[in-house]
């Protein structure tokens, strides 16, 4: 998912070694990305403190352009989502002086981080397989 904090290496390397093989090879792991967005998206969701309702459904993810990774959140550059409530995370995920933290999307992350981290790897596992056999033809 993510180069910070993971403990995925070599990540890189291998997404470059995806993007060169034909989709058929690769898609199980890009199908993967998109599902841990999706759980980690829901989670933060229903996680995060509802007084307008206006923060949950601004939540969002995006793929990347390679399909390899994904960010789960808000950006100033989803900016219909971040007009709407985008720019009040922060201070619900972190606090301020005046108001206590109430985290959602880390906690969403470290929630499914076990399970996302093995559907993964037994999705890079089974997309060498198919790079041996597609290889070896």
């Amino acid at each position: 998912m993510s180069r910070r904090g993971s403990g995925l290496r070599g990540v890189n390397n291998f997404r470059r070694l995806l993007r060169r093989l034909p989709d058929e090879v690769s898609q199980e792991v890009r199908d993967e990305v998109r599902e841990a967005a999706e759980l980690i998206e829901y989670d933060a969701k229903r996680l995060v403190h509802k007084d307008s309702g206006d923060l949950a459904a601004s939540i969002s993810h995006k793929l990347g352009r390679d399909k390899m990774s994904a960010q789960i959140g808000f950006s100033s550059k989803w900016k219909r989502l971040w007009r709407q409530a985008g720019w009040r995370a922060a201070f619900e995920e972190l606090g301020t002086s005046r108001q206590r933290a109430h985290p959602f999307l880390f906690p969403a992350w470290e929630m499914n981080r076990a399970d996302i981290t093995k559907r993964i790897a037994k999705a890079i596992n089974n997309t060498l397989d198919r790079l041996a056999f597609y290889k070896s033809r």
